[in-house]
């Protein structure tokens, strides 16, 4: 963009543009920032005795040459910036392209911080032998000019740390003028694959402005180790430290120095669980002293502890533990503090050190030198007795508790908030002194000792409790009767030693009495509350409805079985009390459990495709005392007779009871039976009929006998290629290929289905049949229980297994869908080890031999597989020889020629075999 103006006769003044991200405009505009060049041109005019015509240079030639002059311009009324010199010398320094040509150049550096507003530009010209444009001051345009920058002041984050699950994160910070504003937050540190959120505020004002993060990354995710009360130490944005980056960049566009700056995300939670006060009337005629207690826990992983400074794993540092420092107040009802716990209980006892324990999780500590003598400071006014420990109590939960009496607490009569809240710290120790002395009193000094006071380490980023608030009631009533007999508890319900069903008992009340004489019983005071049989208080809360009766009213119902205890403490208006006293009852389930639903549903009544089930799920429900899994079960029966299978719970959590076949069923009746105990023995038995049916299936027979049962509507594949029932077929033959005698029998033909590799959509059912008169044959130590169905592979025979049904001289086999059909099918047992008895038969002749060979006889009760085996006197084998599958019909002779192992003839002696 450019203008140019004509001084005296053609003087000329031009502003060229000069940037990258930065503008400089003509007129009002601003020109922005350190750094940035402003080009000004000056051009001599034809050289006249007098400078006197001033006019705006219209770009034409100018055909008189002009001496060489000198030119300059000053930025201001006042001026600002003075003296800014043009040149004609072709440099590119100056930004002037050609030497001598009249148009007088210079490139300005406009300084940072610089800033005039509607400055007036004035061009002068000087003239070689010294003349002046009459003219000179021309006033060529008006400029602004802006190369401040932005400044961020007060920058601050809170909360911190910073917990998304509580609300919204605030960057509050003041502004040196109206800016645009980048924000960035980064985990862990600057760098861009750390990014997590990138903020869009509006255009911030001069002043204090604030911007918001409601927690969530650019992908959506929020941030924080704990979401909605579960803990997952390994989210993409865990707990940690977080990085703002923060940059301003005015409206001409200078920019801010950049805001590094770290703050802590933190979702451990901390939290008073239960604050209570007895008693919650106190009667200033008996100058009584509430006691509070208190209940806290921090939920955390051990690294969300960590991110806080606290390191668990280091058990010999109590330091680094959490402690809960406790604040205590009392405040009346325009919300002004009337009285506070002291962190020093006791004034005339030094607690120090540990004065109340270490966590229970510390194994050891060591304080200072651990050859010295750790002993309290001396001092009694500076302790800390409102410390108190964290102590694991289960995963990612730490537990403490707190219990103090608010001694010295004067008011007058009225209502009164007791405020509690406490501060994670940590319990730091401080070396006061070490030395020699007496310190026990014993009258021996204590070598190397070291004196140390606890105090509460701050260092961990104070995360705090919200505060717990319950009622206190304060009056002053009038002095009751002498009296110094207890209340009595006249009755409780449920009665001590009582049965009650499950949803019966929604509160448990004593009836008290002090009697005539009494000074009254004191319902504020006296106290019920119920146990379970775990010695847990059942949650509740306690009313009186007058009557002298105290009631503890149940949050919800008792449901489970089990034994209770019902506690009563009966005071009277003097204060007298009968202690706690116990009364017991249980609560007994006397309702079965219930049945839900059956899969398959319906179940009773139904027919069923043979082939299509062989296992149900009956859901089961109990509110009572719950199921007794152990003892609840499922049988099948067909025609009377039980049907082999598993029956148990699907999982540790389901209600789900499920029996499973061992077989595919077959056509037939049945019948199931649930039998439902609950944990209280209540018993329900349901039983179900249902009738299986092969309507419609696919049957394979040989010899009369079905051989294999294809259930209906199953899809039939060959080598995996759909294939119509039509080609099915079923051979038979009488001799396995390769079967190894000496270790298996078969009694069944050998039964091959065509075609080749069958494979099928649903379970299919092979049955193999063998007869009485297989039976009789079997070997020594064979029963029908042996019989098992064998698959040929096309090498070697696999056991199948399979049912025996000795009834009906038959074994099933089931084949799941999908599963590939072996090439051959027969029924075959394993050869038991029994002992075979020569029956006196065995003997060696001739005898003595001298020349030839010598024969072995003998007879024996079942075929066998027989090694002979010759020895010398010294016990050396010196032959050996096996005969496989030697029958039991008649003599079996082997002759020997007498030549050892290696061939040799056999010398002269005895020998045994």
């Amino acid at each position: 963009m450019k203008k140019s103006y004509l001084i005296g006769l053609i003087l000329l003044l031009s502003k060229t543009l000069f940037s990258t991200s930065y503008s400089i405009v003509n007129g009002s505009a601003t020109v922005v920032s350190s750094g940035k060049s402003l080009s000004n041109v000056l051009m001599k005019g034809d050289k006249v005795k007098f400078y006197i015509d001033v006019r705006k240079w219209d770009g034409s030639s100018y055909t008189i040459p002009a001496t060489s002059g000198t030119a300059w311009i000053d930025i201001g009324e006042s001026s600002i910036v003075k003296g800014i010199t043009l040149y004609d010398d072709g440099s590119s320094v100056h930004g002037d392209t050609k030497a001598l040509d009249g148009i007088y150049t210079t490139i300005w550096t406009v300084p940072e911080g610089f800033s005039v507003q509607d400055a007036e530009i004035k061009g002068y010209f000087v003239s070689v032998d010294s003349v002046e444009a009459v003219n000179n001051g021309y006033i060529i345009s008006n400029i602004s000019i802006d190369s401040k920058k932005p400044e961020i002041s007060n920058l601050s984050i809170i909360p911190s740390p910073y917990n998304p699950e509580e609300g919204i994160l605030e960057i509050s910070f003041t502004l040196s003028e109206k800016a645009d504003i980048q924000v960035e937050i980064y985990k862990t540190s600057y760098t861009p694959v750390n990014l997590v959120k990138v903020l869009t505020p509006p255009f911030a004002e001069f002043g204090d402005n604030i911007i918001q993060w409601d927690g969530y990354s650019d992908s959506g995710e929020k941030v924080g180790t704990m979401q909605n009360e579960v803990i997952i130490d390994t989210r993409t944005y865990p707990d940690g430290d977080y990085v703002l980056y923060m940059k301003a960049t005015d409206k001409v566009g200078n920019d801010s120095s950049p805001i590094i700056s770290k703050f802590k995300v933190s979702t451990v939670k901390v939290e008073i669980t239960t604050l209570s006060v007895y008693p919650i009337l106190i009667d200033n005629s008996r100058s009584q002293e509430p006691v509070y207690e208190i209940e806290m826990e921090v939920k955390a992983s051990s690294e969300m502890l960590k991110n806080l400074g606290f390191d668990l794993n280091n058990v010999s540092s109590p330091l680094n533990k959490p402690y809960a420092y406790i604040k205590i107040g009392v405040y009346n009802s325009a919300g002004t503090l009337q009285s506070e716990i002291p962190d020093d209980l006791d004034s005339e006892l030094d607690t120090d050190y540990l004065p109340n324990g270490v966590p229970n999780y510390v194994t050891s500590i060591s304080l200072g030198d651990p050859a010295y003598v750790d002993w309290p400071d001396g001092t009694t006014s500076n302790d800390y007795d409102t410390l108190i420990p964290f102590d694991y109590s289960s995963k990612n939960l730490y537990k403490a508790s707190f219990k103090v009496k608010h001694e010295g607490l004067s008011l007058t009569d009225g209502i009164y908030i007791v405020r509690a809240w406490f501060e994670l710290v940590a319990g730091g120790w401080v070396l006061i002194e070490e030395g020699s002395e007496d310190l026990d009193g014993d009258g021996i000094n204590e070598t190397d000792y070291e004196k140390w006071n606890q105090v509460p380490d701050f260092t961990h980023y104070s995360l705090t409790s919200d505060p717990k608030t319950v009622g206190l009631k304060v009056k002053t009533s009038e002095i009751p009767p002498i009296d110094s007999v207890p209340p009595a508890i006249v009755s409780v319900y449920p009665g001590d030693g009582s049965t009650k069903d499950p949803e019966e008992i929604g509160e448990v009340y004593a009836y008290l009495d002090d009697g005539t004489c009494g000074s009254g019983v004191d319902l504020m005071n006296s106290r019920i509350y119920l146990e379970d049989s775990s010695g847990n208080i059942v949650a509740g809360h306690q009313t009186s409805e007058g009557g002298n009766i105290i009631k503890w009213i149940l949050d919800s119902t008792l449901s489970e079985s089990g034994s209770y205890k019902i506690v009563v403490e009966a005071v009277d208006k003097r204060g007298n009390t009968t202690g706690e006293k116990e009364y017991s009852f249980s609560v007994i389930d006397t309702q079965p459990p219930q049945i839900v639903s059956t899969d398959p549903s319906p179940l009773n009544g139904q027919t069923f495709n043979y082939g299509t089930i062989n296992q149900f799920t009956i859901t089961l429900n109990d509110t009572g005392s719950g199921i007794d899994w152990r003892e609840s079960y499922i049988s099948l029966t067909k025609d009377g007779v039980a049907v082999s299978g598993t029956s148990q719970r699907e999982s540790a959590s389901s209600n789900n009871l499920i029996f499973t076949s061992s077989t595919t069923l077959e056509v037939g009746d049945y019948t199931l039976q649930v039998v439902a105990v609950d944990n209280d023995g209540n018993r329900k038995i349901v039983t179900y009929q249902f009738t299986i049916s092969d309507l419609g299936a696919i049957k394979l027979s040989y010899n009369s006998n079905i051989y294999l049962t294809i259930p209906s509507g199953t899809t039939i594949y060959s080598n995996g290629v759909p294939v119509s029932s039509s080609t099915l077929g079923i051979n038979a033959t009488s001799i396995p290929v390769n079967w190894d005698t000496s270790e298996l029998g078969y009694i069944s033909p050998v039964i091959d289905f065509d075609p080749d590799n069958l494979s099928f959509s649903n379970t299919v059912t092979i049955i193999m049949y063998y007869t009485d008169s297989d039976v009789s044959f079997f070997p020594q130590g064979v029963t029908e229980s042996d019989l098992k169905i064998y698959g040929y592979t096309g090498t070697t025979w696999q056991n199948l297994q399979g049912t025996v049904d000795s009834n009906n001289n038959k074994i099933t086999l089931s084949v799941s869908s999908g599963e590939t059909l072996y090439d051959y099918y027969v029924i075959g047992y394993t050869k038991p080890e029994i002992i075979v008895k020569f029956e006196d038969s065995l003997k060696a002749y001739p005898q003595p031999v001298k020349d030839g060979s010598i024969t072995f006889s003998y007879r024996i009760n079942y075929d066998a597989k027989i090694t002979i085996k010759v020895f010398n006197l010294r016990g050396e084998e010196v032959y050996s020889e096996t005969y496989s599958e030697v029958k039991s019909n008649g003599d079996s002779i082997h002759p020997w020629n007498l030549s050892d192992k290696k061939g040799k003839r056999i010398s002269s002696g005895l020998y045994f075999y």
